[in-house]
């Protein structure tokens, strides 16, 4: 992916030039993510890397969450039912901001698909890595059962797994490797004072679009559970994990969706 982005960094490197300058300023003909990002930025190291992160965030990770779901649910179908009943009170109307902030289970299920026990990682974000910039401390993973602090000498770099945190029963309890936990912890992000939820990374380098692509994933849902009835599995395969960018149904998602009445599309 590196290669691939710097072939176009490097092929228009003279164009970079001649938007910055005065003159090119106002030659553009329409909006270019590179482009514009040159005008700023000078190295070319520092834009490639610019230019990949959006290509990673905008590379079907909502595609991917959304069809691990219905994957899950044509095996499960007593929370399809769950959705069925939650979205009933909207009685077919368009949900609107709110209504979405106020399915709970649905919201529950996808960040438990995101968690995720189902051992099925959602977007590229597996594995997390960090530089110190100075000599620091972690605050566990030093002593003889890894409770008290660690010394991390400047340059270190330290990596972790988030979909193996995520399963982690002193963190997550005896049930973790379980797929919707009795008590729906999965949206408890925060534990023992320290962020723990790592499926949009967190702090300041938290994922810009997490809100928005969450949004999308329970606004897609919530249609199709108001359109069908009824969902069923038309592949009898276990669940197969392909890993790209982001993880996929190695042999697809093939369910038949019934509905009693007639679907307007949009």
């Amino acid at each position: 992916m590196r290669q691939y982005i710097e072939q176009h960094v490097m092929k228009d490197s003279k164009f970079h030039e001649k938007q910055r300058s005065p003159e090119g300023a106002a030659t553009k003909e329409k909006y270019v993510l590179l482009y514009e990002l040159s005008k700023v930025i000078s190295d070319q190291d520092r834009l490639r890397d610019e230019v990949l992160t959006i290509l990673l965030a905008g590379r079907d990770t909502t595609g991917s969450l959304l069809c691990i779901l219905f994957f899950a649910l044509t095996r499960r179908s007593h929370i399809w039912l769950q959705f069925r009943s939650e979205v009933a009170y909207l009685k077919g109307e368009q949900p609107t901001v709110r209504n979405l902030q106020q399915m709970q289970y649905i919201k529950y299920v996808l960040n438990e698909i995101k968690r995720p026990a189902t051992r099925s990682a959602f977007t590229h974000f597996k594995t997390h890595a960090r530089a110190a910039l100075k000599d620091t401390t972690l605050p566990l993973g030093g002593g003889p059962e890894g409770r008290d602090p660690v010394f991390v000498p400047e340059g270190t770099q330290v990596e972790f797994h988030a979909s193996q945190l995520h399963r982690r029963q002193n963190l997550w309890g005896r049930d973790a490797d379980e797929f919707l936990q009795s008590d729906g912890r999965a949206t408890q992000v925060f534990g023992y004072g320290r962020i723990r939820f790592l499926a949009f990374s967190g702090g300041p380098r938290q994922y810009i679009g997490q809100q928005f692509g969450f949004t999308v994933a329970l606004c897609t849902t919530v249609h199709i559970v108001q359109a069908f009835e009824t969902l069923e599995s038309r592949k009898s395969e276990p669940w197969t994990e392909n890993l790209g960018v982001v993880c996929f149904p190695a042999n697809g998602v093939k369910v038949s969706m019934k509905s009693d009445r007639q679907i307007e599309m949009m």
